[in-house]
């Protein structure tokens, strides 16, 4: 659809949300498929904070909606549902109520699948998922208000956010491997006495718990910050450029 020649994106053309869902089927099949289905309904579906993280949700789109719209390019668009999305999925939702707290049973299950640092309460993945559910999640929601309204304050927040995205994945990813890569996945851990990757291999296992649960999915939150913060900072430079011309 088109307003005012612009492109509007809706959530079901957005990467973000896309890959956030991909990623919520994935956990909710591999339960169906074994016959859990209890843990699916109860576990995620009637879950009191899986559906309150929802509204919160609703609620912030809400906000950003209540005020004069900027004119946002697709990317623009992208990079708005890349901050929400974000904030309700996966730094609430998955690391911070899931991870963290142990608050969401199918997403706990999938986590404790994943890594085996969330059996035994590791204190980094703890600790970042606590960051990203009170810190980091609300920045993104100002981030995603901001570009959804043209505010000022847009690219200071995005490289702020970007660069908490980018050292949480660092800590998250670089602890693990300076540990021996002994986690993940928590059964049959591609790591062991023989190497860091000497157990590496091609079992489903491994490529749904290592290949896509851990090594792709945090590449996208290596790649995706760098390129938003670097132009979150480009963008702060000619600003202050343009500022110092004027004064002149």
């Amino acid at each position: 659809a088109k307003q005012s020649g612009i492109t509007q994106v809706s959530l079901l053309q957005d990467p973000t949300f896309l890959f956030a869902t991909l990623c919520l089927v994935i956990m909710a099949g591999k339960k169906l498929a074994a016959g859990e289905i209890e843990l699916v309904t109860n576990g995620f579906f009637l879950n009191p904070y899986v559906i309150g993280t929802f509204v919160i949700g609703v609620i912030v789109w809400f906000w950003a909606a209540s005020g004069k719209q900027a004119a946002l390019t697709v990317n623009d668009q992208y990079s708005a549902n890349w901050y929400l999305v974000n904030g309700v999925v996966f730094h609430i939702l998955m690391d911070g109520l899931s991870g963290s707290l142990l608050l969401v049973p199918l997403v706990v299950d999938q986590y404790q699948t994943l890594d085996n640092r969330f059996n035994t309460h590791h204190a980094v993945p703890y600790v970042v998922g606590l960051v990203e559910l009170f810190i980091m999640a609300p920045l993104c929601f100002f981030a995603y208000r901001a570009i959804r309204q043209g505010l000022p304050s847009r690219y200071p927040l995005e490289l702020i956010v970007s660069l908490m995205h980018a050292f949480g994945m660092l800590m998250f990813c670089a602890v693990e491997i300076y540990e021996g890569n002994t986690n993940v996945p928590a059964v049959d851990p591609i790591g062991n006495a023989e190497g860091r990757f000497a157990n590496l291999g091609f079992s489903e296992n491994h490529i749904t718990y290592w290949w896509f649960g851990f090594a792709f999915s945090e590449t996208i939150w290596a790649v995706i910050p760098f390129l938003l913060s670097v132009r979150a900072f480009n963008k702060i430079v000619a600003s202050f450029k343009l500022d110092s011309q004027k004064a002149k």
